[in-house]
């Protein structure tokens, strides 16, 4: 086709745009594969950091609400228990004109709780004073009896250090007011009711005044109303003897012997710490603090009138250790930083915050995942990528093959059309001048008339094949081979290809082997005949000017088959037709005009004629004297 190339620059005009899209849709969609990719691994990594969050502060929470729940005398290092009997109110210590009294030692000065340095308590007049640096006089009390000397001098000396660093007025802008008093039970050292609900909050800004501040939760004080008429009490001497109901004994109500306990605490109000027992106690919520590098809980307390600030001294370093190793497994290199001690506390960064402490998580700097090699969405593009490429290489091939066969297909006609002109040309001129009288005497006429067969022969011939191939193209394969014995077909096919040979003056040698095998191979007749008569003839047309002009066909049995081998001593097949030679209308007209006669198609039939009988037709590359081709049939 002359116009080829409006074909091909139509195909490369479309697989470009194709192309173009469907790189343009690739890029975007990987773009955005990487972006939800990037996405999801942000929100798994906020994920773990709420998990951190949440482990914290459900560990503070447990801490500061056991700190908050705390009753407010035991930040005294002793105090009288509530409702605790003895003889020291009795007809006989009254007229001794002695008292006996009875303290319990505070919980805070026999342990003190994990990650906290001092309990301590705080008054408007500036004094501080700590369970854990007990008074001499409960020193004296409890010598012998708790073994932690060591611990209270500790204990005072970082007391000393609050009394230098602190005062009443800067403690007052971070503890929060007292909202209003709650009814409710008595907070017992031990063996009391349980305790009241405890709220507890802190601000994002502790350096704020306390009127800025946001409405807190409050814990409620502990008031309550003992029963005015108790049945008598039994009461227990020091002596542990049980003293009878004496008629003092039965008008003494539970209330008076509670106001005569309480008014016995002045007989240790000098070097002592104790602090009486009341029923009328408001507290506020426990809130923390900074000052400084130094973490505290403060909580308000009004007790029988008097204003204390109560405090816990935490041990930052100690708990934050302890809530890092919280979250080790998910943040390793995580940090706890005061908010005080950030440049912004403001919404920024608001989310890492602790709920009940302040004080920000800082789980480093997040470390996205590689991406993903093979997603659902590249897998998809993959596949997209390789149908188009298939498709565009099918579409290539197809092309190709469609114009290589339409240019076949013109050259085929234009080589038949120069086969037919010529015998036709011959047989017209040769029978004009035969029936117009022209040639005259006998022997002329018999060699016109021998060249008219020889032209119809070879008319017959070129038909045939073209018939042959058209039948094959058309038909699906069958096989319609016999089991027949070698020298059978070769003696029946014998005497024509004699015959074609000497038409052009050749010489045919036959050579069969000398023991014929008792093996029969699957052949047809006609197939094996038209085979070896297109061998003959090609040798015959390319090799007529060779000497001596001799076509050899030997015959080989091998363990593969029975093998025919056509030879003759032309001037052979170069590999470059070597690579066209089986294909069909690969013969033009100028080609046909100018080598022997013929349209290229005997060797593409002869070779599809073998296949169908399970053969195979080849030309031996080894052969150095001319061409040489091999028919193999298979044994039966």
């Amino acid at each position: 086709m002359k116009r080829q190339w409006h074909v091909w620059v139509i195909f490369f005009s479309s697989l470009i745009a194709l192309l173009g899209g469907l790189s343009w849709i690739t890029v975007v969609a990987l773009d955005l594969d990487a972006a939800e990719q990037q996405a999801q691994a942000r929100g798994q990594w906020e994920e773990d950091v709420r998990l951190a969050l949440w482990r914290m502060d459900s560990y503070l929470t447990t801490m500061i609400s056991a700190e908050a729940s705390r009753p407010y005398f035991v930040y005294s290092s002793a105090y009288p228990p509530y409702r605790a009997y003895a003889h020291m109110f009795s007809e006989e210590a009254r007229s001794k004109g002695g008292a006996e009294p009875l303290l319990m030692p505070s919980p805070l000065l026999l342990a003190t709780p994990p990650h906290v340095k001092l309990h301590f308590q705080a008054t408007p007049g500036g004094e501080f004073s700590s369970p854990q640096s007990p008074t001499q006089t409960v020193q004296n009390l409890v010598n012998g009896r708790i073994a932690t000397p060591e611990r209270w001098v500790t204990a005072h000396n970082q007391l000393e250090e609050l009394r230098l660093d602190l005062n009443w007025d800067e403690l007052q802008d971070f503890v929060p007011d007292i909202v209003s008093p709650t009814s409710g039970p008595l907070i017992a050292a031990s063996g009391g009711p349980d305790p009241p609900q405890t709220g507890v909050s802190f601000q994002s800004d502790p350096g704020s005044p306390r009127q800025q501040r946001p409405t807190q939760t409050r814990l409620g004080a502990n008031s309550t109303q003992l029963p005015a008429n108790l049945p008598p009490q039994q009461f227990v001497g020091s002596n542990g003897r049980s003293r009878g109901n004496s008629a003092e004994q039965q008008a003494i109500s539970q209330m008076e012997f509670y106001n005569r306990l309480q008014g016995s605490q002045n007989l240790f109000s000098e070097n002592s710490d104790s602090m009486p027992i009341s029923e009328d106690v408001r507290a506020s919520v426990m809130s923390p603090a900074w000052f400084g590098d130094r973490l505290f809980l403060l909580r308000r307390v009004e007790a029988n009138g008097d204003e204390y600030i109560q405090g816990v001294w935490l041990n930052w370093r100690s708990l934050r250790g302890t809530l890092l190793g919280l979250v080790a497994d998910i943040f390793p290199n995580a940090q706890l930083s005061p908010v005080a001690a950030l440049s912004s506390a403001g919404a920024e960064g608001s989310e890492r915050m602790l709920a009940v402490l302040p004080a920000r998580l800082l789980p480093g700097e997040i470390e996205l995942p590689p991406l993903a090699n093979w997603t659902p969405i590249r897998i998809a593009l993959a596949s997209a990528w390789l149908c188009m490429l298939l498709a565009a290489a099918a579409v290539a091939a197809l092309l190709t093959g469609v114009l290589r066969l339409s240019e076949r297909r013109a050259a085929f006609v234009s080589a038949v059309t120069h086969e037919l002109r010529t015998p036709l040309t011959t047989f017209r001129m040769y029978s004009e001048m035969l029936s117009s009288g022209m040639v005259d005497g006998e022997e002329r006429q018999n060699q016109y008339l021998d060249t008219l067969r020889l032209e119809a022969d070879r008319l017959g011939h070129l038909v045939e094949n073209v018939l042959s191939f058209a039948r094959l193209e058309r038909t699906r394969a069958t096989d319609r081979s016999l089991a027949v014995e070698p020298g059978d077909i070769m003696a029946k096919i014998e005497p024509r290809l004699r015959d074609r040979a000497a038409r052009s003056e050749m010489e045919l040698e036959v050579v069969a082997p000398e023991r014929s095998p008792e093996r029969h191979v699957k052949a047809e007749a006609g197939a094996v005949e038209q085979i070896l008569l297109n061998l003959v003839d090609n040798a015959c047309k390319y090799a007529s000017s060779a000497r001596p002009g001799v076509v050899r066909v030997e015959q080989i049995a091998t363990d593969a088959g029975w093998e025919i081998r056509v030879c003759d001593q032309g001037p052979g097949i170069s590999k470059h037709e070597s690579r066209t030679l089986f294909r069909p209308f690969t013969k033009s007209a100028s080609e046909a005009a100018h080598s022997a006669p013929g349209v290229g198609l005997g060797l593409a039939l002869s070779r599809r004629l073998a296949r169908e009988m399970r053969g195979e037709l080849r030309l031996d590359h080894a052969y150095s004297q001319g061409a040489c081709f091999v028919l193999l049939l298979p044994w039966a």
